[in-house]
């Protein structure tokens, strides 16, 4: 018997290679649907998948047998169609904010396009899932993720979903809805990192951003981002530089991605340890109390 399908607000195309334990990604809602689910979900009386699971003939139901399971479907063009027909394995979503917290997810857990095909495979180009349409782009900067992956990501989401602390929570939104621009982007994401490092707290601030950025990824993340103690207070010289007069020499675009990525994994770790101090972790383990 066809199991209920709908009605969805969206869902992910998931292309996915020998992936055999989809049912413990619950939380995900990744679903495996047989062909004659698919004809359901989208309205078709049938459609034809060639090897490389490219849909090449597709035909929809008359209007009056329609469901309308995906809302919104009638927007989408024929190109969009066949891109999202023909795949083994959905995420279907019944709730938008699902998705946002989904996508959000992969935007913290590594750099790059979020895309919208998780598979082993390497052979063809994966589509970034831009809502609601599938766009198609290069695979430069493309968000790669391994199939083991996944549930480490919906951990996280799991995470971003229960988040309570208003600061964690602002300074995550500040970082997903980062300005396009490199230098806007680049004064956004030291301003996340003073909030979650510094606290109130305004004196001395390059030198205490530097101590606690390094402390923060040495000693309570063990991260495996290098950075030392004069390039760390760079990264907070070229924002003073940027605020204050509009430009700086010493601006690139390494030094923007390596800040980048230090933001998101300490932003991920202070969603994980929303109650973490990063000046009295490191009084504790510079100056420990004597027994």
């Amino acid at each position: 018997m066809t199991s209920r399908l709908g009605p969805y607000e969206t869902l992910l195309k998931i292309d996915i290679v020998d992936f055999q334990d989809y049912v413990q990604l619950k939380h995900f809602g990744i679903r495996k649907l047989s062909y004659k689910e698919q004809c359901a979900l989208f309205d078709l009386e049938s459609f034809d998948v060639d090897e490389h699971k490219e849909v090449k003939n597709w035909k929809p139901k008359s209007p009056d047998k329609k469901k309308n399971r995906l809302k919104y479907l009638d927007g989408y063009s024929r190109q969009d169609w066949e891109e999202l027909i023909g795949s083994e394995y959905y995420i279907l979503c019944d709730k938008l904010e699902n998705v946002e917290s989904i996508l959000d997810a992969f935007r913290l857990y590594k750099l790059g396009y979020v895309v919208a095909t998780f598979s082993k495979s390497q052979r063809y180009d994966a589509c970034q899932f831009h809502y609601p349409r599938f766009i198609k782009v290069s695979k430069a900067g493309l968000l790669k993720i391994n199939v083991s992956e996944l549930k480490e990501i919906e951990n996280l989401f799991l995470e971003i979903r229960s988040i309570s602390n208003k600061k964690i929570k602002l300074n995550l939104e500040r970082f997903i809805n980062a300005p396009n621009t490199y230098h806007h982007s680049y004064i956004n994401l030291v301003g996340i990192l003073e909030s979650l490092l510094t606290g109130n707290d305004n004196g001395e601030l390059k030198f205490r951003f530097a101590l606690y950025m390094n402390h923060t990824l040495k000693n309570a993340i063990k991260s495996e981002i290098e950075i030392d103690f004069i390039t760390a207070k760079k990264l907070y010289d070229i924002r003073s530089s940027l605020v204050h007069s509009g430009v700086s020499k010493k601006f690139s675009k390494e030094l923007y991605l390596l800040l980048r990525d230090i933001t998101r994994e300490i932003l991920v770790w202070s969603i994980y340890n929303p109650n973490y101090n990063a000046e009295d972790d490191f009084l504790k383990t510079t100056f420990p109390l004597k027994k």
